[in-house]
């Protein structure tokens, strides 16, 4: 079971739990057939989706009656750093499964959507949230994904690209506008099966990075759902968008730092056993950082950054004191991961600097 880290006692008695739970992952990923970079997945893509199954990652915040550990949001948030320090993808399905889809059910879902679904995404189930669109991206409002209404269902026609998990999804979070009239006003938040007649995902896009975790176009051609499957109210899907979306962005900011700490561990043992010019590329001037204390100032107000961020939303509110409210972290830790990548100290020093003026 998920620990609680609220307390201070707590996050303590919690560290033996993540490293544990961090070694299992590594192992499991170490275990499955090889990645085939062309078709960017594994042979046994679905030992891989679903790694963080055993401890019970894909229901974090659940209530136990759902399958969940009833624990909190800061535990997704130390669950999907852990993870992405082993490998992104399997800690974006993470990330996405409990900030998204998890949350969507909780929040907004009748007890008839919770009893149904709940149970299904706790064990065996991603979910997969379908808004933008090929003329809509970063103004995501202005989609053209219609739902029109016949009698108790609607029928829905359109087109999504750039669906993360829709390769491997079974429920689908589609936004489609019941009333065009009323602009952005008039888009609803429907549940789609994927079994669904008419709903169909294309061909996995070809990425430069986190490429085991797919992305997908997806369409509907006269998909009919029924009333039953609306997610909250009419109209108001853009609200719901909105507000999941600044939660999951702070699921990334850890998945940035997780990801730049996996990179600093491996290249640090790595420039202590490169040769060169006689001696280790550790001892060259350009890898003091990896020996100073700045780089752990960096990356320890990076990750300030994050928790400031993350308390903020258990309030229900963005980070007052945090410069762009929840995408402040995630600017600060991509920084710093992008500096650990490179294998520079300076780099990692520069991109670490960002989160340093970010006071919380």
């Amino acid at each position: 079971m998920t620990p609680s880290v609220d307390g201070e006692e707590n996050q303590e008695s919690s560290v033996p739990y993540w490293a544990a739970m961090r070694t299992y992952i590594a192992k499991i990923l170490v275990l499955i057939p090889g990645f085939n970079f062309i078709l960017s997945c594994y042979q046994d893509q679905q030992i891989y989706i679903f790694a963080p199954l055993p401890f019970q990652l894909m229901s974090i915040e659940l209530g136990e009656e759902y399958g969940g550990t009833g624990a909190s949001f800061f535990s997704i948030i130390l669950a999907v750093e852990e993870l992405a320090k082993v490998d992104p993808a399997v800690s974006l399905v993470c990330e996405l499964q409990n900030t998204l889809t998890n949350k969507l059910f909780t929040t907004y879902g009748t007890e008839e959507q919770k009893r149904t679904y709940l149970p299904r995404v706790s064990k065996d189930t991603l979910g997969s949230f379908c808004l933008s669109e090929a003329g809509s991206g970063s103004d995501a409002f202005s989609l053209k994904t219609r739902a029109e209404k016949k009698g108790d269902y609607y029928i829905i026609n359109g087109s999504k690209m750039w669906i993360s998990l829709a390769e491997d999804a079974g429920v689908f979070f589609v936004m489609a506008n019941t009333d065009p009239s009323l602009g952005y006003r008039g888009i609803t938040c429907f549940i789609v099966d994927r079994d669904t007649e008419g709903l169909h995902v294309g061909k996995k896009e070809d990425k430069l990075g986190i490429r085991a975790c797919s992305t997908c176009p997806v369409t509907f051609d006269n998909v009919k759902v029924p009333e039953s499957n609306i997610l909250g109210q009419i109209g108001q899907g853009y609200k719901y968008a909105i507000g999941m979306l600044n939660t999951g962005r702070i699921g990334i900011a850890a998945q940035m730092l997780g990801l730049a700490q996996g990179c600093f561990d491996h290249t640090v043992p790595y420039t202590k056993e490169r040769v060169q010019f006689g001696k280790s590329i550790f001892d060259f001037q350009s890898a003091g950082a990896f020996r100073g204390e700045q780089n752990g100032c960096c990356w320890g107000s990076s990750r300030a950054v994050a928790v400031c961020e993350c308390c903020a939303a258990v309030a229900g509110d963005a980070a007052p004191d945090c410069p762009g409210g929840h995408t402040a972290g995630g600017r600060a830790a991509a920084d710093l991961q992008r500096g650990a990548a490179g294998g520079g100290g300076q780099a990692g020093h520069q991109g670490g600097q960002h989160g340093q003026v970010l006071h919380c």
